[in-house]
Order: structure tokens, then C-alpha cells, then sequence
């Protein structure tokens, strides 16, 4: 219970909601929204503490009282389980938006590209369209891609390896193995893995005796094509389209800048609400970068004014190879 606990406190709480909901807690008016998100977090915190209180007293009691301005944790109710706002369907879409979300990122490690440097697209099984429809934005706002696209041939962009389980069928086939090994090199590597995955058997013909294959049976490799990178967990799938075009690269600039400013802001202990004016210089590459994208600089950084010239304490960087020097100050 204790772990539950913790892992829904630290992955699904803080990791996830309070992380996806922070520009719902910035917003200057206090609109419907930002009392939705406030009162859902004050439910669940009041919830977690008296859910924890018998495993950790202080610390709940602390959170309780505070929060509720009632005398004790330990004299309250302890929570019930409401069946009935339970929605499985929703959870599972929202846990599948999670695993390709983990997927997409293990992919970008894997092919070096930054999270905050943007991607054209990203490919899924077509299979997952219906599920996965409505959080489209939020799976392209997680992984900092432009598309998301849904396609029944994923084979286009990774290639896929049959090879027979030895450990396995070593013992099971005996001197068949070698009829076996041929006959998995005649299917289709594609469509066998997709029907493997999903729990099916494949049949063979083993020197004239019927073979169900099943996943027990085969080892897989998946390697992307060229282009491209890929990332597999059970039967979900995700591919990565590598390319970066210079306007993805640029904006990839822009991205890394407005993170060493607001670095800068927390440094200065600016309010999370005061206006900015920025001074750079940098090489031209990235000038160009931030020339384009100012506007977007601006709105995030709640800069004023930027310019691009010199300025005394200016702090020397680098982003993504390109150096710059920068400082900003309280408009």
C-alpha cells in the first residue's frame, strides 16, 4: 500500500498532472480552469494525507491541518472508494498517451535528439488511432513533435527479424529445428511480429505436420531504417522521424535559449510575473534563430525588449554548439 502510494504521488501526481497542469496554475485571471486545477489538487492532497496518515503521522498531519485548517488528520474519515467515478476507458487512453510519451522520449535518448529540440513526426500503429485521437496534443506537446500519424505499414520505416528461439525449441523440435528456421524465414517478419505481439500463433508447416508458432518460440530484432528511430515495449511501437530541417533547428535554438533565461530569471529571484529586457550576442547561426523566433521568446520569458548587443555582466554559454553571451534585467 505504502508503495502504491508513493509511486501514484511521484508519477501520476507530481510527475504528471501537477507537471502537465502548471500553465493552468500561471494563468494571471482567476478563471474556471484555474479553479479547477487548484480544487482538484487541494482533493487530492487532503485525500493522499489521510490515505498515508497511518504510515507517516507527522508529515500527513503537517499537510492536513495546513490545508484543511481541521484539528487532526487522525480524526477524520478515512477516504471511501467511489466506484462510480471510476472510468476505466478514460484511464486507459491516458496510460497509453503515458507509455508512448515514455516510448517517444527513450527514442529521442536513443537517436541524441534533445527533448526541447522539435521533431516533424512521430509514427503509431493505426491500431491505437481511436484510443489515442483526442490527446494527440498532448502526446505532441510531451514529445516536442509537430504530427503525430497513424499508419498500417510500419514496416515503411523499420525492418523487422524473425529468428528461432534455440533455448526454446531446441529440445521441443530436435532435428527439425533446421525445416523450422527455413520455414520462419518464408513469413512475412512484419505481420508474424504483429500477430505474435498480440498473443495470436502463427501456423507453419513443419515437414508436413501443422506448427503453431507463438511468441515463446521466435526472437525478434527491430532496427529503424534510415531516417528514422524506433522504440518497442510489449506490442506498442512509436517511430521517430530523425530529420531536422533548419527551421526545426532553429526553433530548436529558440527553445534552448528561453530555458537558459528562465534559469537566469530563478537565479535573479525574479516574481514569476515581472517583465524583462534581454541583451545577447551570439554567433550568426543562432542570431538568425533568435531574430526569427523573438515574438516566442518574448511571450515566454515575459521579455519587454530584446537586443541583440553588448551589455556589461553578460554570462557566456553555448547552445547546441553555438556560442552566446546574454544577460537580462528587471523592466
Amino acid at each position: 500500500t505504502v508503495r502504491m502510494i508513493q509511486d501514484f504521488v511521484n508519477d501520476d501526481l507530481s510527475n504528471w498532472y501537477i507537471r502537465r497542469s502548471r500553465r493552468r496554475f500561471w494563468a494571471t485571471e482567476m478563471t474556471l480552469d484555474k479553479k479547477s486545477v487548484y480544487n482538484t489538487t487541494y482533493e487530492i492532497l487532503v485525500g493522499v494525507a489521510k490515505l498515508a496518515a497511518p504510515f507517516a503521522p507527522y508529515l500527513t498531519e503537517e499537510i492536513y491541518t495546513n490545508l484543511t485548517g481541521e484539528t487532526s488528520v487522525h480524526l477524520s474519515r478515512f477516504p471511501k472508494c467511489e466506484n462510480t467515478h471510476i472510468d476505466n476507458d478514460l484511464e486507459y487512453r491516458m496510460d497509453l498517451a503515458k507509455d508512448f510519451v515514455t516510448l517517444g522520449r527513450a527514442s529521442r535518448e536513443t537517436a541524441k535528439i534533445k527533448v526541447r529540440q522539435p521533431i516533424s513526426k512521430v509514427f503509431v500503429d493505426q491500431k491505437f488511432e481511436s484510443a489515442m485521437g483526442y490527446l494527440e496534443p498532448l502526446i505532441k506537446e510531451e514529445l516536442n513533435v509537430k504530427a503525430v500519424e497513424y499508419t498500417d505499414a510500419l514496416d515503411s520505416y523499420v525492418s523487422y527479424t524473425l529468428k528461432p528461439n534455440f533455448a526454446v525449441l531446441g529440445k521441443l523440435l530436435g532435428p527439425k529445428l533446421k525445416s523450422f528456421t527455413a520455414e520462419l524465414g518464408k513469413l512475412s517478419p512484419f505481420e508474424a511480429y504483429t500477430k505474435l505481439e498480440n498473443g495470436e500463433s502463427v501456423a507453419i508447416d513443419l515437414e508436413g505436420e501443422k506448427f503453431e508458432v507463438t511468441k515463446d518460440h521466435v526472437l525478434t530484432a527491430i532496427s529503424p531504417k534510415e531516417g528514422f528511430n524506433v522504440e518497442t515495449q510489449g506490442d506498442l511501437c512509436i517511430v521517430l522521424d530523425t530529420e531536422l530541417t533548419d527551421e526545426l533547428i532553429n526553433e530548436g535554438f529558440a527553445r534552448e535559449f528561453i530555458s537558459r533565461i528562465q534559469q537566469m530569471r530563478k537565479q535573479h529571484d525574479y516574481q514569476m510575473m515581472d517583465n524583462i529586457v534581454i541583451h545577447y550576442t551570439a554567433t550568426d547561426k543562432l542570431t538568425e534563430a533568435i531574430t526569427k523566433y523573438s515574438d516566442y521568446i518574448a511571450d515566454e520569458t515575459l521579455a519587454v525588449e530584446i537586443h541583440n548587443q553588448a551589455a556589461d555582466n553578460m554570462v557566456d554559454d553555448v547552445l547546441n554548439g553555438e556560442k552566446i553571451q546574454f544577460i537580462i534585467a528587471k523592466k
